[in-house]
C-alpha cells in the first residue's frame, strides 16, 4: 500500500501565488487604473496648482527673509501633500479600487514615513548632480520606486525598491527609457510654457498638466512595485 504525502499533493496557498498587476505594457496598464483613485488625485492636482500659482503671483524675492521663506515651505509641504495622495492613490489603485477614504487614510498614516524616504532620496540624488547632472538622473531613476515603497509596510523602502528592480529588472528599465522619453518632451514644453505663457497662469497650467503625469507615471510603477514586491510575503516594519 502506497501512501501520498498531503503536503506535496495540497494545492499552493493563494498568499505564496505571484500576483501580476500589469499587461503587455505597465504603462498602458498604469494609465487604465489611475481613473480609479480620480477623486482624491484631481481634488489634489487641482488644489496644489492653484496653491502653487497663488504662491506665484506673491511675487517673493529671492533672500532669507519670511516674505520668501514661508511661501517657499509652503510649496514644498503642499508638493509632498499632492506626492504622498497621488502615491497612496496609485498604490491601491494597482491591484483594486481606489476608495477616496482608503487613499487619504494610507495618505495621513505614511505622510512621515514618506516624507523621510522622500527627503534621503532627494538628497542622494541632490548629492549627485553636484558631481554630475547626468548621475543624479540615474540615481533618480535607480531609486524610482521609493515613493511607492514609502506609503507600503514593506519594510525599509530602500530594500523594497531594489527589490522590486531584482524581480524584473528589464521591465524596470524600459519602462524607465520609455517615462524619461515623456519627461524630456515634457521638459521641452515647459520651457515654452514658462516663456510664452509664464505668470500665475503659466504656474498653474504646469502644475495641472505636470500633476496628471506623475499621477499616471506612479501609477505605472505602483502596478509593477505590487506585482513584484507582494508575492514575497511581508517585511519587518521600521
Amino acid at each position: 500500500m502506497t501512501t501520498t504525502n498531503p503536503a506535496a499533493t495540497a494545492p499552493a496557498s493563494p498568499a505564496a501565488e505571484p500576483k501580476r498587476y500589469y499587461g503587455f505594457s505597465a504603462l498602458v496598464s498604469g494609465f487604465a487604473k489611475m481613473w480609479r483613485a480620480t477623486v482624491p488625485a484631481i481634488l489634489f492636482i487641482v488644489f496644489n496648482a492653484l496653491v502653487q500659482a497663488g504662491l506665484i503671483s506673491s511675487n517673493p524675492q529671492v533672500g532669507g527673509t519670511a516674505a520668501f521663506l514661508l511661501p517657499l515651505i509652503a510649496s514644498v509641504v503642499m508638493f509632498l501633500l499632492t506626492g504622498v495622495v497621488l502615491a497612496s492613490g496609485a498604490y491601491e489603485s494597482a491591484a483594486g479600487r481606489a476608495r477616496f477614504g482608503a487613499v487619504l487614510g494610507r495618505a495621513r498614516s505614511r505622510f512621515v514615513r514618506f516624507l523621510i524616504w522622500v527627503a534621503i532620496a532627494t538628497v542622494i540624488a541632490t548629492a549627485a548632480a553636484l558631481v554630475n547632472p547626468v548621475l543624479s538622473i540615474i540615481v533618480t531613476w535607480i531609486l524610482v520606486y521609493v515613493p511607492i515603497a514609502a506609503v507600503d509596510d514593506q519594510g525599509n523602502p530602500f530594500v523594497a525598491n531594489f527589490r522590486a528592480i531584482g524581480r524584473h529588472p528589464f521591465r524596470w528599465f524600459f519602462t524607465g527609457i520609455i517615462i524619461a522619453v515623456f519627461l524630456a518632451v515634457g521638459f521641452l514644453l515647459g520651457a515654452f510654457n514658462t516663456f510664452l505663457v509664464g505668470g500665475p497662469f503659466g504656474s498653474a497650467l504646469a502644475m495641472l498638466v505636470g500633476g496628471v503625469f506623475s499621477w499616471w507615471f506612479l501609477t505605472t510603477w505602483a502596478c509593477l512595485y505590487r506585482s513584484r514586491v507582494e508575492c514575497q510575503g511581508p517585511a519587518p516594519k521600521t
